[in-house]
């Protein structure tokens, strides 16, 4: 049986923003122990504390100051536990406990024979993004299928949305306090971007605020978490100033 995890640490990290909170909310309903639940949240963590997921994830993605060689065996280190950890909880369900939405979510066939669902050749479909802002630097993005749906959605085959993004200097304001975050240029989505990815075809993007003046060069794209080779065409960027 394949993974249920995906290897690049952008989908992995999205698939374990997704699943834990998956797993707290249904947690009754699938008999999962508490305890290796509990253990799993504390791992994962936050932000602010040490020798956790997300600390570490935080740090690997400042790549100007804080992504080091520890930084990468720590992360690398905390998401072999968590998947072993999840794994674990994932083979103790009962087979009968299952749903398609569980078997989706958490990208696992249990109850069912694996059968293969997607396609030998890259997706054919685009991306066609509308954005609205929101207020305080918070971006609304909606992600179409170029051509076909006025509606937002994923093509199948695909099971998500992957955003390359830079913040660039604007007309509005030029980069005279050389922060590490803000480059002259950006000559597309594979030049050193950053990167998010979300399963959603509707999503918030939130940026810092002390960015405002500034431009975000952005890309969208449809990518599988676990069939990364299958990704479709970049769209057209989209330039968005700060406000």
């Amino acid at each position: 049986m394949p993974s249920a995890f995906p290897t690049k640490i952008l989908l992995l990290a999205a698939y374990f923003q997704i699943v834990i909170k998956y797993l707290q909310t249904n947690a009754a309903r699938l008999g999962i122990d508490s305890d290796k639940l509990d253990a799993v949240v504390n791992l994962y963590g936050d932000n602010a504390t040490p020798e956790t997921y997300l600390y570490n994830y935080a740090l690997w993605c400042n790549k100007v100051h804080t992504k080091t060689s520890l930084v990468n065996q720590s992360l690398a280190s905390i998401s072999k536990k968590l998947k072993k950890m999840l794994a674990e909880i994932y083979n103790d369900i009962p087979a009968t406990k299952w749903k398609s939405k569980d078997r989706k979510t958490l990208n696992r066939k249990n109850g069912l024979p694996y059968t293969k669902t997607t396609s030998e050749t890259k997706t054919k479909h685009g991306c066609s993004p509308d954005v609205v802002y929101c207020q305080n630097a918070v971006y609304k993005f909606l992600i179409k299928v170029s051509g076909e749906a006025k509606r937002c959605g994923i093509p199948e085959g695909m099971d998500s949305v992957e955003m390359a993004y830079a913040f660039i200097e604007g007309e509005f304001r030029k980069n005279t306090e050389l922060n590490p975050k803000v480059r002259k240029t950006c000559l597309g989505p594979d030049d050193d971007t950053l990167r998010k990815v979300s399963f959603k075809a509707i999503f918030y993007f939130e940026t810092d605020i002390k960015l405002k003046g500034y431009e975000i060069y952005i890309w969208f794209r449809y990518v599988h978490s676990r069939h990364p080779e299958l990704a479709g065409k970049w769209s057209n960027r989209i330039d968005v100033t700060i406000v």
